[in-house]
C-alpha cells in the first residue's frame, strides 16, 4: 500500500469511497505490503485484512552512494517535506524559527515546499525554499546541497505514525 494520503487513514482524503474500494482490492490480494506498524495494525484490525505485512522502505544502494563521513563544514540546516506537512510545520513554528534566529551562522532551507509563514520573517540570506521535483532530481537536489543538518518535525499523530522512514531514507541518500 502506498504512503499516498488516500491511503493513509487518518488523512482527510481517506473518504469512505477511498476505504471501500480500498478493502476491496486488499481482500482480493494474496499479500499486502505497508511500509509502517501502525499501519499494519489499521488494516489487520479495522479492515480485516489477513495477510498485511511490513515492508519499510529501503535504500537501493547500487543507484545512491551513502557518504561515509557528514559534511561538517557546511552551514546548511534543510527541511525536506511537502505540503503535507502544513500542520506539523505549523505545530513546530515557533520553535523552527527560533532555531533560524538563534543560529545566525546557518541558513536554513525548504525542499518541497516553501512554509511562508515561517520563512517570510527572515531574509534570503538566512532562508530559502524550492519547489517540489521529481524523486532523482530530488536526491541529486539533497546530495547538491550537502547539508550539515537536516530536521523533521511530525506531531504525534495516527497519520504520522501512518507514515515510512522515508525522511531518513532521503536525508541519508543525500548525505
Amino acid at each position: 500500500v502506498s504512503q499516498s494520503r488516500y491511503f493513509n487513514p487518518a488523512h482527510h482524503a481517506f473518504t469512505d469511497k477511498a476505504k471501500s474500494i480500498m478493502t476491496y482490492i486488499m481482500h482480493a490480494a494474496n499479500v499486502v505490503t505497508v511500509s509502517t506498524k501502525a499501519m499494519q495494525e489499521y488494516f489487520s484490525e479495522l479492515l480485516h485484512v489477513k495477510t498485511c505485512h511490513v515492508v519499510p522502505n529501503a535504500l537501493n544502494d547500487a543507484l545512491f552512494k551513502i557518504a561515509e563521513k557528514p559534511n561538517l563544514d557546511s552551514q546548511l540546516v534543510m527541511w525536506r517535506g511537502s505540503h503535507t506537512h502544513v500542520g506539523d510545520l505549523l505545530e513546530y513554528a515557533l520553535q523552527i524559527a527560533q532555531a533560524i534566529e538563534q543560529n545566525a551562522s546557518m541558513h536554513f532551507t525548504f525542499l518541497g515546499y516553501n512554509p511562508f509563514y515561517i520563512t517570510e520573517h527572515f531574509p534570503v540570506t538566512r532562508v530559502s525554499s524550492s519547489a517540489p521535483v521529481d524523486p532523482i532530481l530530488y536526491f541529486k537536489q539533497i546530495k547538491a546541497l550537502k547539508p550539515k543538518v537536516s530536521f523533521v518535525v511530525l506531531r504525534n499523530n495516527i497519520f504520522n505514525h501512518c507514515k515510512s522512514n522515508i525522511a531518513l531514507v532521503d536525508i541519508v541518500t543525500g548525505k
